[in-house]
């Protein structure tokens, strides 16, 4: 009865699933997982996309137990974008989560996103990021290192017109330290 949802498993070593979690989402339409990440307490992270009631696709942040049960979820549209996505997402040594995505701005060109939770699912911050108001950054992976910075890895259309490679560091604020592009 419902279009697509997002689906967590658990198997044990040997391969057999010790439980599963679907996530059907606010509107029963669109949930897509595009992301994940395991922390060292069996904690479990999705990200991607949900509908609202609206068909609205918003960012999406789940987090599960290591018993599979849902200990929040959130989504994510500021104002003035007409859609979200979360493509990664990952927790650093201090328990918060970064989910880094993209929202589509009027103009169809997307603006690369990091959103920032503590480990309650409680939205601490969020940043953005364009080359300019014309080109699409788009994320790819997100990783930590042992200070807390975040790595962003991405694409960018802003220097040669396709897609380049954009490499992003952020303290954990976040705040972008640097940028650079390899066309």
């Amino acid at each position: 009865g419902t279009s697509t949802d997002i689906l967590a498993l658990k198997y044990s070593p040997s391969g057999v699933v010790l439980w599963q979690a679907v996530f059907n989402g606010y509107s029963g339409n669109i949930d897509q997982a595009n992301g994940s990440f395991l922390d060292n307490s069996g904690n479990f992270y999705i990200t991607g996309f949900t509908s609202d009631t609206n068909d609205i696709l918003k960012v999406i942040t789940l987090k599960y137990s290591s018993s599979g049960s849902l200990l929040w979820s959130k989504v994510f549209l500021p104002p003035g974008y007409n859609q979200g996505f979360g493509q990664a997402v990952i927790a650093d040594n201090s328990s918060n989560v970064f989910t880094c995505g993209y929202i589509r701005r009027p103009n169809g060109s997307y603006t690369l996103l990091v959103l920032k939770y503590s480990s309650a699912g409680n939205l601490l911050d969020s940043a953005r990021f364009n080359v300019s108001s014309s080109s699409s950054e788009v994320p790819v992976s997100i990783c930590t290192d042992s200070g807390g910075n975040i790595f962003i890895l991405a694409s960018t259309n802003a220097v040669s017109g396709s897609n380049d490679i954009l490499m992003l560091k952020y303290n954990n604020t976040p705040e972008l330290l640097w940028q650079n592009t390899f066309s």
